[in-house]
């Protein structure tokens, strides 16, 4: 299962000035004649609410990636150009091979309303066309409110909260400041700075993992402030004779796809050996807790039995627990049924009675083979339901839609079988050009289907595709396009 949690704000702040950019569509960083840096807060409560509800129920298990995509193009050819600066009255030119960290911001930050860093920051034309006596003039986009160089927002510096001591008295952390905890990271102490990513040519995309501070702020060990985002220190602070060297990234404001994430990976997925239990090796036996259709949370563990001995229970997703079973093939010479008992099954207070599930013992089924041959497996055709083919669907919070995997042998009648190694991708595309959404990830094998659990309300407006893939007879076999489907967006949701 994959989370999308979408940056709130992000705003470039320029050193030396109390401008703010908070609603422009592109970050900057900047070195060289000017200096810039971004600041950027993502909300957590979608990761903590899938954490407390027990929807994805083990933190550990979850890995958090943060995507920013680069606004730079690809075309060798931009790379030399060198253009009007859009932060001073220079020259600037597209950063190479460099090194940008990343670090815990002093304070929580207001974004603010404005978008230039100077006229003429993004149409060159545009101020000219007003005087200042007009309703649209020049100063239109320019705004030193809320956060910028010097503060976290109107009436506050950067500072340290716990002390409202101010940490540096030229804005928000000094170069100097920065050299001596990059030092720190790079020795691995304790350090304002989370991590770090190396450019070679300048058009990389950011793809950094955060999972350890976001960890740490769902635990309460650091507020939730945002991030900051510079040139590493000894390139910051490098001068280049009225040059200014930048590299640019879209914000939460871009109108196009590329909104900056972080998704959420959990780690695990359902995987009930019931219709196979193989002797020798551990199975998983899964029993599932729903209300009206909606799988729901018991009040504790509860417990299971086979043949008299307990074994201990585990939750795999919300309303889903499940066993280790290890039964030893010594003891089992012949197919044998087994009864597997679960007790201790508490809803809203209320005990229910106990449920007896039964599984087969065949010692003939093993998860590993050796002899002369190869043990081959039938091909087969898949399906996917659970969301209609060109259906349309809004991305309203919340909705989450299960897609089951339907696998049908060819040339049978109706010969269902569910598999173990299904991978699930959801992806976009730009011309031929297949921007990936969800990257491959496991599909959950329950007792009777193949599924897997799609998130809708975390998905940008677009058309979508999915598709599967297998490996199967020593083979990856593909399976492409098996559902379009189009996400509207919600706009009731909305504001101006």
């Amino acid at each position: 299962m994959v989370l999308k949690t979408y940056i709130d704000k992000c705003n470039t702040i320029i050193s030396g000035t109390s401008l703010n950019t908070g609603l422009n569509p592109i970050g900057e960083l900047n070195y060289g004649e000017n200096i810039s840096r971004m600041i950027i807060h993502f909300p957590i409560d979608n990761i903590s609410n899938a954490i407390n509800d027990k929807t994805c129920p083990n933190k550990a298990k979850f890995k958090h990636i943060f995507y920013m995509t680069n606004a730079g193009s690809i075309d060798s050819s931009e790379l030399h150009s060198i253009y009007e600066s859009k932060i001073s009255e220079g020259l600037r030119t597209r950063a190479t091979s460099f090194d940008v960290i990343f670090f815990m911001l002093p304070n929580y930050f207001d974004e603010g309303s404005g978008f230039d860093g100077k006229n003429n920051f993004f149409n060159q034309g545009y101020y000219s066309k007003y005087t200042s006596s007009n309703a649209t003039n020049s100063s239109k986009m320019i705004s030193e409110d809320s956060s910028n160089w010097y503060q976290s927002s109107n009436g506050r510096k950067w500072s340290d909260m716990s002390t409202d001591d101010i940490i540096t008295t030229d804005g928000i952390y000094s170069n100097d400041f920065l050299s001596n905890e990059y030092e720190k990271y790079a020795a691995n102490e304790e350090s304002v700075i989370i991590g770090t990513q190396h450019f070679d040519i300048g058009n990389e995309n950011i793809n950094l993992d955060v999972t350890e501070y976001i960890n740490s702020v769902i635990d309460k060990k650091i507020p939730n402030n945002g991030i900051g985002i510079a040139f590493a220190p000894m390139i910051e602070r490098t001068k280049k004779n009225g040059i200014v060297s930048y590299t640019g990234f879209f914000t939460n404001h871009t109108n196009t796809f590329f909104t900056p994430v972080i998704d959420s990976l959990y780690e695990d997925f359902i995987c009930d050996d019931r219709q196979k239990f193989s002797l020798d090796t551990v199975n998983k036996l899964y029993i599932y807790s729903s209300v009206d259709g909606n799988l729901e949370n018991l009040d504790e563990l509860p417990i299971c039995k086979i043949e008299d001995k307990e074994y201990e229970v585990f939750q795999e997703f919300k309303g889903v627990y499940y066993a280790n079973i290890i039964l030893n093939s010594k003891d089992y010479s012949n197919i044998t049924m087994l009864y597997d008992e679960w007790s201790n099954l508490k809803y809203k207070g209320e005990l229910l009675h106990d449920v007896e599930q039964y599984f087969t013992v065949q010692p003939n089924i093993k998860k590993v083979t050796i002899g002369n041959a190869i043990q081959t497996e039938p091909r087969f055709f898949p399906n996917v339901y659970g969301i209609k083919n060109e259906e349309k669907l809004i991305n309203s919070d919340g909705e989450i839609r299960k897609i089951v995997i339907e696998c049908e042998e060819p040339y049978s009648y109706n010969k269902k079988v569910n598999l173990t190694n299904l991978k699930f991708r959801l992806y976009v595309k730009d011309g031929e050009r297949e921007i990936t959404t969800i990257d491959w990830d496991n599909v959950n094998l329950s007792n009777n289907e193949n599924n897997y659990y799609l998130r809708i309300g975390d998905l940008l407006p677009n058309e979508y595709y999915i598709d599967i893939k297998v490996k199967r007879n020593n083979e990856v076999i593909t399976y492409k396009k098996l559902c379009k489907f189009t996400i509207i967006e919600d706009v009731t949701n909305k504001f101006i």
